[in-house]
């Protein structure tokens, strides 16, 4: 069933093939753009009617809402690394490593599917954050 917005028009996205999941696509956009926002922004954001309304026309997942709303768990995690950094606990040199392996997998993952990901990428801007979001809290 499509849901059809009043300011938005069609909440469903519709990309020709290119993926299996386009909402849960959208959300993640979404997420990262506003997340980029500064902290006073975000928490902004994540109060004001544009969120709430997203929410409810399903432009945006409430989880999603909710993840920016604990946006300034990052502070604790940073905190928390350094802590074990100085105090050479094996877990944070567990962590660099995967950290490592995973940037590797990630630059295999880019070079695999670079091409044919960037025209969805440079569509998800126009459809997803051009739309979506309004303008005071795009970057």
């Amino acid at each position: 069933m499509i849901k059809e917005s009043v300011v938005f028009g069609d909440t469903d996205v519709h990309m020709e093939g290119a993926l299996k999941n386009p909402n849960q696509f959208r959300d993640a956009i979404l997420y990262e753009s506003l997340n980029s926002l500064s902290s006073d922004k975000v928490k902004e954001f994540v109060g004001s009617n544009e969120a709430k309304f997203m929410v409810e026309e399903g432009l945006m997942s409430p989880e999603t809402l909710e993840r920016l709303a604990n946006q300034g768990d990052s502070i604790l995690k940073t905190t928390v690394c350094h802590m074990a950094k100085e105090n050479g606990d094996p877990m944070w040199d567990e962590l660099v490593r995967l950290h490592m392996q995973e940037r590797r997998v990630m630059n295999d993952l880019i070079e695999k599917y670079a091409d044919e990901a960037k025209p969805v990428a440079e569509s998800a801007i126009k459809t997803f954050v051009e739309t979506c979001i309004p303008e005071y809290f795009r970057k």
